[in-house]
């Protein structure tokens, strides 16, 4: 499922991975809604309630948003540094580090509790954001963005 990259995958690796994607996104979302009250699977909304709170001039909710946006942001960068990295020193666990950070920044969030997880909404959400940013950076560099076009596909029909 990650070993394959690009155009040597066939569509059992991307199904599998896309399958695993959903899986983990899904768990995420959940988690920051039902936990922080916060989507975390993807940002496209928050550009629209950042933009919202900038043109009613509501800037402590703009900010927020914009800290949401560039956690996310920060997680796909960080993603793609690991990976160009990770391929010129060990090509064959250069996908598995992303994949390692986001299962301790996700063990992170759920092992402290859930008292711990109110109290730090924001931290919470940002991490969730940041570990969604990794992801879909990861899996869109494993599969030169194909994954993508089949979730994407797939939710619009």
């Amino acid at each position: 499922m990650f070993r394959n990259k690009g155009k040597s995958r066939r569509p059992v690796h991307n199904l599998r991975l896309a399958s695993l994607l959903s899986l983990v996104a899904g768990i995420v979302n959940v988690t920051g809604f039902f936990a922080v009250a916060v989507l975390t699977t993807d940002v496209t909304g928050h550009f629209a309630y950042f933009a919202d709170n900038v043109i009613k001039r509501d800037f402590s909710g703009a900010r927020a948003f914009l800290v949401y946006i560039l956690c996310y942001l920060v997680g796909a960068f960080l993603s793609n540094t690991i990976l160009e990295t990770g391929f010129r020193l060990a090509r064959r666990y250069a996908q598995a580090i992303p994949v390692l950070v986001e299962i301790l920044l996700l063990s992170a969030v759920v092992f402290p509790g859930v008292d711990t997880i109110h109290k730090a909404a924001t931290a919470t959400a940002c991490i969730l954001l940041f570990a969604v940013g990794l992801q879909n950076a990861t899996v869109t560099r494993i599969s030169d963005g194909v994954v993508n076009d089949l979730l994407c596909n797939a939710m619009c029909i």
